[in-house]
């Protein structure tokens, strides 16, 4: 539901609360303008569609997982593994903005993760075939 309140600086703040999703706000200098905003993005969110302005737009998923590399990783013990994970998503889908990740696009890349074959080349063992469902978990995780 969108509310619209006039501010003392004569500005319109419009605000938006769908239950199931966080509330926003935006600022406009004409309250027509705040309720063409309200309407559209108050249909954005009940679509499920990226509304401009947030958060999750400003960020690409590859930048997010290059800080973890450096800040968190480093305190685990098991870092390997986790890294090449982390590349093959990187690879895969870090050009996107954290905002256009759904779980549409997640899903899709996790069946072409199980489909693709295995580079085995860097691996110890050396088997034929793709990788097993248990190793996909993994990646998810």
């Amino acid at each position: 539901m969108a509310t619209i309140v006039k501010r003392k600086n004569g500005t319109f703040q419009a605000r938006i609360r769908v239950k199931g999703a966080k509330p926003i706000s935006e600022t406009f200098s004409s309250k027509s303008k705040a309720e063409r905003w309200a309407l559209s993005a108050e249909a954005a969110v009940k679509d499920g569609r990226r509304i401009p302005g947030l958060e999750a737009k400003k960020h690409l998923l590859s930048t997010v997982i290059d800080r973890y590399i450096q800040n968190v990783l480093p305190e685990k013990k098991d870092q390997k593994a986790p890294q090449l994970q982390l590349r093959w998503w990187k690879a895969e889908l870090g050009h996107l903005y954290l905002s256009d990740l759904t779980p549409a696009v997640i899903s899709e890349a996790k069946d072409k993760l199980l489909a693709g074959p295995v580079d085995w080349s860097k691996s110890k063992r050396q088997k034929a075939g793709a990788r097993s469902p248990s190793t996909v978990a993994r990646y998810l995780a």
